[in-house]
């Protein structure tokens, strides 16, 4: 709390939950509200109501789902709804989950409305600005000795967790150990020391980017810590302190990114000991756990969803004879044909012609990209049985702005509504052309066979 005021916002309390029940139907985490999700989105709005419509509400609560959203939309014009367990439905314009979960795009399917765009994935992670690497900054190998350990388990940690760790790397050797735990922890955790480790206590860290990259190996537990650790390439020995970390752990396990239980309570003191020997004793293994957490994440998340917030809406509407200048242009230009699969120039009587043809074929769809009243961009779609070729080229002037995966999505959103028959878009790109490859990845494309492929049972 003293954070958030201490950065400039504003921090305002909802009255005491008064011990109603959930609803029918209620999610499977509605007890954690303590009161109806009725009563709460009502005290929100009476608290807020006064004030100017915010352009977004983001919400994050196990206990809220599309039925608050939907009374919430009085606050605000758009909604970003933060999820990780795929249990509920939601009335959301954008939805966050930036667990390591290879099939989230499905698990969505029936939970989220046709318009909703999804971000998953740790490429998604929302952490803070500390943790950001830039495009290309990778930190130093971890293959060496382990010296330094970091361990954390936030601030709602079991009281014995800590303290099981630490009995634990008492018998690994000679180690220089930091905890960060609730200073009512200190001094029986600092007792736990001695012998073969060092023991050093910290209620919170200003600069926890900068402890991670000192440390060589980081325990803790299955919370967006994990993030965190990923981003500055730290070797994990990851433990579940709660249920609904198990899942996410049991996926990045299968996964080979860390090691460690989806349950501390049902892992004994000598396995427990062994997972951190292993870790230990094996640098390959942890040299190869940070390089593959580290193309993961790169810190750069919680930028990548303020971009989508505050980029402009997008509309898609039919070309006219009118957009032959305009996109004349744009195709012409540098920047645009350096990346085109044909990045020969075209001259204008060419253009003509083909512009024509196009508008008059019914197996091809032209269309025109509107940001604020204004074209931004062009798409092209050629129909093929029950699929899709996409060409997309931006207004040269829209460049490096982020528009690109809302053009292509909206684009593929716009196709299916006036083609139900269209189950993929398939999209043809230089392996050369990185911008647009993140690009497609971002608007929900995945490689098949080297090709971009979207399907609108993802969306």
């Amino acid at each position: 709390m003293r954070a958030v005021r201490e950065h400039g916002h504003e921090l305002l309390y909802l009255p005491a939950p008064d011990g109603g029940q959930p609803e029918p139907a209620a999610p499977p985490h509605a007890p954690w509200l303590a009161t109806s999700q009725e009563r709460d989105v009502a005290d929100c709005i009476a608290l807020l109501g006064a004030r100017p419509e915010a352009d977004w509400l983001v919400v994050d609560h196990y206990a809220l789902d599309g039925r608050w959203e939907l009374a919430a939309r009085a606050l605000a014009t758009q909604v970003l709804a933060i999820d990780d367990l795929a249990d509920r439905p939601h009335e959301c314009d954008l939805l966050v989950d930036q667990n390591f979960r290879p099939d989230a795009h499905s698990e969505y399917a029936g939970l989220v409305p046709a318009r909703s765009r999804l971000l998953c994935g740790p490429h998604y992670a929302l952490l803070r600005a500390e943790f950001t690497r830039q495009r290309g900054e990778f930190v130093l190998p971890r293959g060496g000795p382990v010296r330094h350990v970091l361990v954390c388990f936030g601030g709602s940690a079991p009281a014995g967790a800590n303290l099981r760790v630490l009995r634990a790397l008492r018998s690994i050797g000679e180690l220089s150990v930091t905890v960060i735990a609730p200073p009512a922890d200190h001094e029986a955790l600092s007792a736990a020391g001695g012998g073969s480790i060092e023991v050093r206590m910290l209620a919170h860290c200003d600069d926890m980017a900068a402890l991670m990259r000192a440390s060589d190996l980081g325990i803790g537990g299955g919370g967006g810590m994990i993030w965190e650790r990923f981003s500055q390439g730290l070797p994990s020995l990851v433990l579940g302190i709660a249920a609904n970390q198990r899942a996410g752990i049991a996926q990045l396990l299968r996964a080979g990114l860390i090691l460690g239980h989806t349950d501390l309570d049902a892992l004994d003191d000598n396995g427990l000991q062994a997972l951190i020997r292993c870790l230990v004793s094996v640098p390959p293994l942890r040299d190869g756990q940070a390089r593959r957490a580290q193309e993961l994440v790169d810190g750069r998340g919680a930028t990548r969803v303020a971009r989508l917030m505050v980029s402009p809406r997008v509309y898609m509407r039919r070309a006219t004879a009118s957009d032959m200048s305009l996109t004349y242009g744009w195709r012409n230009h540098p920047q645009v044909r350096e990346h085109a699969l044909d990045a020969r120039s075209i001259d204008l009587e060419s253009h003509e012609k083909w512009f024509a043809r196009v508008l008059a074929d019914p197996n091809r769809l032209l269309l025109v990209a509107e940001a604020v009243g204004q074209p931004v961009g062009v798409v092209r779609f050629d129909l093929r049985e029950d699929g899709a070729l996409i060409s997309v080229y931006l207004d040269p002037g829209q460049l490096h702005r982020g528009l690109g995966p809302t053009v292509v999505r909206r684009a593929c959103l716009w196709l299916v509504d006036e083609r139900p028959a269209v189950i993929t878009v398939r999209a043809e790109i230089r392996n050369t052309n990185a911008a647009s490859l993140a690009a497609f990845a971002e608007a929900g494309f995945r490689e098949y066979l080297h090709v971009m492929v979207w399907s609108q049972e993802r969306t």
